[in-house]
């Protein structure tokens, strides 16, 4: 059996025989940062197959789990460069609720988590932005868990600042180019400078486009995509530029 099918199949039956982890065991899968699933790229086309199984016991709905991941894309290409997700027991989320998990989330010293952006009641992530004076925040806590997805901070090099994931997974274990082509999900777009260099509808499709080629997508089967897109500033100063990072948050829902 070739290496890279027998370690992935490995993982995913270590995924299989525990239906129901807990947020212990979830945090530490997305904390260890690839250690799991050894991908080695050889260049040769990626096993749709073992990926498709291994990204679903990982991530997929399965009953008392909701799971929702967050994709980096590259600044340059809009291609996939890094990867998280979490996971956690399905609870009916509060405002309340989701603001104490974005401040909980927050480093030291970290202004914030500031005044709520998306809907009062998503179903998909609650989304928190500081704005900055020297600095500021903006923190993406999933709807269906209540833990924290995504947390940068505002100012000065705002993209390059994320703090939460604190790693990424490789963008390999992702099976670039084994999606399927599924329905139109709901989008919601989350801007950190929309009045200086707006997203166009042109960026918002692409970002979409380079998550749903993915084994991903297919183990998530997403409804709802929350797109982030944090601009970085120019010389040191809070002045956005047109220069930005992309992330694609999409959840399983609530598990059975």
């Amino acid at each position: 059996m070739r290496p890279l099918l027998a370690s992935l199949l490995a993982v995913c039956c270590l995924a299989c025989s525990s239906p129901t982890p807990t947020a212990a065991v979830a945090d530490a899968l997305a904390g260890d940062a690839g250690a799991d699933v050894a991908v080695t790229d050889t260049g040769a086309a990626p096993d749709c197959a073992a990926i498709n199984a291994t990204l679903a016991a990982q991530t997929g709905i399965l009953p008392g789990r909701a799971c929702t991941a967050v994709v980096r894309l590259a600044v340059d290409t809009l291609a996939p460069d890094g990867w998280n997700f979490v996971c956690g027991a399905p609870k009916a989320l509060t405002e309340t609720d989701a603001r104490a998990a974005a401040t909980a989330g927050l480093p030291a010293g970290t202004p914030g988590p500031g005044t709520r952006v998306s809907a009062a009641s998503p179903t998909d992530v609650y989304v928190y932005r500081q704005e900055p004076t020297d600095f500021g925040s903006f923190s993406v806590v999933a709807a269906q868990s209540g833990l924290l997805v995504l947390g940068s901070n505002l100012g000065y090099s705002a993209a390059a600042a994320t703090y939460f994931p604190a790693t990424w997974r490789a963008a390999s274990e992702l099976g670039v180019g084994c999606g399927t082509e599924k329905a139109s999900v709901t989008t919601h777009v989350y801007d950190t400078a929309p009045d200086s260099f707006p997203a166009t509808q042109a960026e918002t499709d692409a970002a979409i486009a380079a998550v749903r080629a993915t084994a991903l997508w297919n183990a998530i089967v997403p409804m709802e995509v929350a797109l982030v897109r944090l601009q970085f500033s120019v010389d040191g100063s809070s002045k956005a530029t047109s220069k930005a990072q992309w992330y694609v948050i999409f959840g399983t829902g609530l598990g059975g």
